[in-house]
C-alpha cells in the first residue's frame, strides 16, 4: 500500500515540481528587463491557475519569442486553438490582477 501511495504522490507532484514557475523565469529573463520579481511571481500564479504544466511550457516560449504566438494562431490543429483559448484566459487573469511594471 506504502508503494502504491507513494507512486500516486509521484505522478501527481513531480511534473509540478520539475516545471516550476517556467512562465516566471521567462518573464524575468525578457530582454525588455522593466519585469521585477513580483510582477513575475503574480504572471507565475495566473499560470498555475489557468494552465497545464504542458500549457505553461508552450506559453515560456512565447514569452521569451512573441513570434511564436502567431504560428499557434494560425494552426489548424483543434490543440493548438484549444491552448490559445486557455492562454487567452491566463492573459486577462494576469493583466486583471497582476501589477504592471
Amino acid at each position: 500500500m506504502t508503494k502504491y501511495v507513494m507512486s500516486v504522490f509521484v505522478a501527481l507532484f513531480v511534473p509540478h515540481v520539475l516545471c516550476a514557475e517556467v512562465v516566471k523565469n521567462a518573464c524575468l529573463s525578457v530582454e525588455r528587463k522593466r519585469a521585477d520579481l513580483d510582477t513575475c511571481k503574480c504572471i507565475q500564479v495566473a499560470a498555475d491557475a489557468t494552465l497545464t504544466v504542458s500549457d505553461q511550457k508552450l506559453a515560456a516560449s512565447i514569452i521569451l519569442n512573441p513570434e511564436k504566438s502567431q504560428e499557434i494562431r494560425s494552426s489548424s490543429r483543434r490543440s493548438m486553438e484549444q491552448f490559445w483559448e486557455r492562454y487567452v484566459n491566463f492573459g486577462d487573469l494576469a493583466e486583471a490582477y497582476c501589477p504592471k511594471s
